[in-house]
């Protein structure tokens, strides 16, 4: 096998991306049809807001310069991100181009509670309808345990939300990644921050995150690691008490059934693709810097901060 091949098939390819199941036209059209109508009572009793104390991870960061993007669900559009945050709709990004002391991953804890409780309904609601029974042919063993979650309401959202709420702070980091890299090319004078479009961006960021969550393919590795232990801690507020033991990994149905609901929440979709302008700027780099945050967690441009990005992750109640 040539060191030439090698190189080809670790590159980033232009490419989009729609999760298999979708491709099956009338999985598609009865997973939208779901979405509409799904409403599940136990959802609204187990997310009952009875504020409990914050996890011990987490922080709430208001910052001064959220208040003008309060209102904003995105601000993505044809030009560069450049020195201005970065608005979604369940977060915040603040590059350290722009705020060296504060940046980081600012969870929008409101639209949070509003978004998950809507996903909540409509997966509750599918599993007890028996709407996804797709998957058990592929996987029929973690298709029984996933099934069982309907006989526990607390189980089944803590269990969703861990994968949930992993989707979103892939999203995210997918931004940090891509101002690392930007670093990178402003050190060695081939660009500045940021080196493609914002469309592109956001574009890419949902791709990167479908993609991590499909990397997940032996069960539990999420689940049982710190990552996902910190991310609840951060949220444990707002989720009901459960048995760690209760709880059932379902990544392997995350892909379509976030799709669909990103498809009919998100106000502004960003179809998940590896633009061209992706290809041409990230094609060698972007692998090499992924497995640094995805795997080693370890962010390899060192900044005034002894932090970590990981170690960065906020709530705002903006």
């Amino acid at each position: 096998m040539s060191i030439k091949y090698l190189a080809q098939e670790t590159l980033l390819k232009p490419r989009t991306y729609l999760p298999s199941y979708l491709k099956r036209k009338e999985v598609k059209l009865k997973l939208l049809e779901l979405w509409d109508k799904a409403y599940s009572p136990e959802i609204d009793t187990v997310l009952e807001p009875s504020r409990k104390k914050l996890g011990f991870a987490a922080i709430f960061r208001d910052l001064s310069i959220f208040d003008k993007f309060t209102d904003f669900i995105s601000i993505a559009g044809k030009k560069k991100y450049g020195r201005s945050i970065i608005v979604d709709k369940l977060a915040f990004y603040v590059p350290y181009h722009v705020d060296i002391e504060n940046y980081g991953i600012y969870f929008r804890i409101k639209n949070i509670e509003t978004d998950f409780r809507k996903f909540a309904h409509f997966v509750y609601f599918g599993l007890v309808n028996n709407d996804f029974s797709f998957f058990r042919d592929d996987f029929p063993s973690r298709w029984i345990r996933f099934k069982s979650l309907k006989d526990n309401p607390k189980a089944f959202v803590v269990s969703l939300f861990i994968a949930y709420i992993s989707f979103h702070y892939f999203h995210s980091l997918t931004h940090h990644i891509i101002e690392d890299i930007s670093s990178y090319l402003e050190i060695i004078g081939k660009g500045k921050y940021s080196p493609i479009s914002s469309l592109d961006e956001e574009k890419f960021a949902n791709w990167a995150a479908f993609q991590a969550l499909e990397s997940y393919k032996v069960p539990e590795v999420l689940y049982q690691s710190k990552k996902a232990e910190r991310l609840l801690n951060t949220f444990s507020f707002m989720l009901p008490p459960v048995n760690r033991d209760d709880l059932i990994d379902i990544i392997f149905a995350m892909p379509p059934l976030m799709y669909i609901h990103l498809l009919k929440s998100s106000g502004n979709f960003y179809n998940p693709e590896v633009t061209e302008s992706i290809y041409r700027r990230f094609s060698i780099i972007w692998n090499c810097m992924k497995y640094q945050h995805f795997t080693l967690e370890n962010d390899p441009v060192k900044l005034v901060s002894e932090k970590e990005i990981f170690d960065r992750v906020y709530l705002t109640k903006k």
